[in-house]
């Protein structure tokens, strides 16, 4: 067990939701300057480095911690209102829906769904977990490496590297219903360039 404190500068993290594409924190520093004691910030991280984004800080408890759900509902409107623009069918793609993984196989140029465990809740719909794999290490047969390059099929973007690093189940052995059209046109597309 990690006994670690989180902090962020003087201010440890006792708060801290991840939904969206953000990270909102709340924090305390109990030594503080006067008016300073509480934090509410957005957290960005990558691979190399953590920083702390729209600072805000306070002394009164109650203030902050407004902030800090105000912000939390923002960014829940934003997955919402993401959510509601997908016209193609958002359940979760399972393991039943996929063949085993061989990694005896190739995954290079091959349509695979992302595992649901490995994608944040709000994330764990399909529009979500069908990309097409387009190179990497983690990509070969019997490959040592881990990291896999995709492009989603559904929104045309890169997810980030670390969601599909060794997560990746291998080719759709039933495509989700709906799913057949986007497929269609993915191809009419990837055909044109």
């Amino acid at each position: 067990m990690n006994d670690e404190k989180r902090m962020a500068e003087n201010y440890e993290i006792i708060h801290a939701i991840h939904i969206g594409n953000r990270e909102v924190v709340f924090g305390e520093n109990q030594n503080s300057e006067p008016d300073a004691r509480y934090l509410c910030a957005y957290c960005v991280t990558n691979e190399l480095f953590q920083q702390y984004e729209d600072c805000m800080v306070g002394d009164d408890y109650i203030e902050i911690m407004k902030l800090f759900t105000k912000r939390l509902d923002e960014q829940m409107d934003k997955v919402m209102a993401d959510c509601e623009k997908v016209t193609a069918p958002i359940e979760t793609i399972t393991a039943e829906q996929c063949f085993p993984n061989d990694l005896g196989e190739s995954i290079n140029g091959k349509v695979v769904a992302i595992r649901a465990d490995a994608l944040r809740r709000e994330y764990r719909t399909s529009d979500r977990q069908i990309v097409l794999v387009t190179g990497g290490f983690g990509a070969n047969a019997n490959s040592r490496g881990s990291a896999v390059f995709c492009t989603n099929l559904y929104h045309g973007k890169t997810p980030d590297l670390s969601a599909v690093t060794f997560r990746v189940r291998s080719s759709l052995s039933i495509v989700p219903h709906g799913w057949k059209s986007v497929l269609r046109r993915f191809r009419r597309n990837i055909r044109k360039n």
